[in-house]
């Protein structure tokens, strides 16, 4: 089933002659180099960025660390985004797309091999029932960072509630919440905020450029929460991370390849092999027949008692919004992958009055919209160079 994505990404402010035409979100990473004669004080952040990154380059800024002698090169780059919604239907950095229903902790990111210069950081989630369908919804998602050996867990609402849970650490910390060090030259940091003053959405930033937005819908046991990963399109990540959402080398054939090397088969629904290769270490390494029976015959069982009107109407509504030129025109801006019809209306058919389809379409759309009109919140993902 798919359900709309609230997808938080950011159009980055750029200051004077170092800013360049924005084709849509910057990741901003930092990185652990000293310069020779100091990139910002000598006037060459933006050229020494645009040596180093080429056309993944976006722009450039220097900032100031209180308390710190050395000024902050930021190269802002282009982003890769991946995520999965719903229950969950994913897309990766390529965009390719599938669904899969396991529960058990599995890896959505993580290295092949550890960075040259980069944290060694992995992404991993948690999925649970969900009461209103048949299928999975997020529960838990988790970020490690080992070189700073800090563990950051974020657990979504559960139903009937508004509050979202972060671990640092296992300890229990409020939001905002922010991890921070400093080197000589530059500042490594971890936070996490609210990104709405309704708190139903939830972003984490990072130093080296990842930006992970986390958005709640609905209502009761209708309510879902949804994943959305910045990654920044850095030279050490191309084709060096894999998990539940592929790698990003610009090869949509290779993003099926399991945790083994092993081509799996991916649909809209299960991906069981795929999708259970990626499981964590640590117990069962794929989810048990039983558990595959059941959520097959709750789909089927979901989809044979649809009213015929209510299916028609609910392909009309995702027909009319998913193929309009403004949506799939901001979906290319944004770098944002559209969803599939089929699951809109799944996902339509499956909610209770025409008021929620109808809201669900508004949501969506407004989802897309206004990325390109520039309503985006929190900041994006850039590459700090040390001066």
């Amino acid at each position: 089933m798919f359900l709309p994505l609230i997808l938080l990404v950011t159009f980055c402010s750029f200051h004077g002659s170092d800013a360049i035409a924005n084709p849509g979100p910057t990741c901003d990473v930092g990185e652990q180099e000293r310069v020779h004669g100091g990139l910002c004080s000598t006037g060459k952040c933006q050229d020494y960025c645009a040596r180093k990154y080429g056309a993944e380059l976006v722009g450039s800024t220097c900032v100031d660390h209180p308390g710190k002698p050395n000024r902050e090169c930021i190269c802002k780059l282009k982003c890769c985004n991946s995520g999965c919604w719903g229950d969950p239907h994913c897309w990766t950095c390529d965009g390719v797309k599938f669904g899969y229903q396991g529960m058990k902790k599995h890896y959505v990111l993580k290295p092949i091999q550890a960075y040259r210069t980069l944290p060694y950081f992995t992404i991993s989630q948690v999925n649970r029932v969900w009461e209103k369908g048949p299928m999975a919804i997020l529960d838990v998602s988790e970020v490690i960072v080992k070189d700073w050996s800090l563990n950051v867990e974020l657990k979504v609402p559960d139903p009937g509630t508004s509050q979202y849970i972060l671990k640092a650490n296992d300890k229990v910390v409020s939001i905002p919440y922010r991890f921070v060090e400093y080197d000589e030259y530059r500042e490594h940091f971890l936070s996490v905020d609210f990104g709405d003053a309704a708190k139903t959405i939830v972003i984490l930033t990072t130093s080296f450029g990842l930006r992970i937005t986390y958005s709640t819908k609905g209502s009761g046991t209708g309510m879902y929460s949804d994943i959305s990963i910045d990654t920044p399109r850095h030279p050490e990540l191309k084709d060096q991370s894999h998990g539940l959402l592929g790698r990003w080398n610009g090869n949509p054939d290779d993003d099926a390849v399991d945790a083994n090397g092993v081509k799996q088969p991916l649909d809209d629904r299960f991906s069981w092999a795929f999708g259970d290769s990626w499981i964590v270490p640590g117990g069962r390494t794929k989810t048990p027949q039983c558990v595959r029976d059941e959520a097959k015959e709750k789909d089927k069982k979901k989809t044979d008692e649809v009213d015929p009107k209510v299916k028609a109407r609910a392909e009309k509504l995702c027909k009319k919004a998913l193929e309009s030129p403004e949506l799939t025109g901001c979906a290319k801006k944004i770098g944002r992958v559209v969803p599939l019809i089929k699951n809109c209306i799944t996902d339509l058919i499956y909610m209770e009055n025409e008021r929620k389809r109808e809201q669900y379409i508004d949501d969506l759309i407004a989802t897309f919209v206004s990325k390109c009109k520039g309503k985006n919140i929190g900041e994006g993902a850039a590459v700090g160079l040390a001066v």
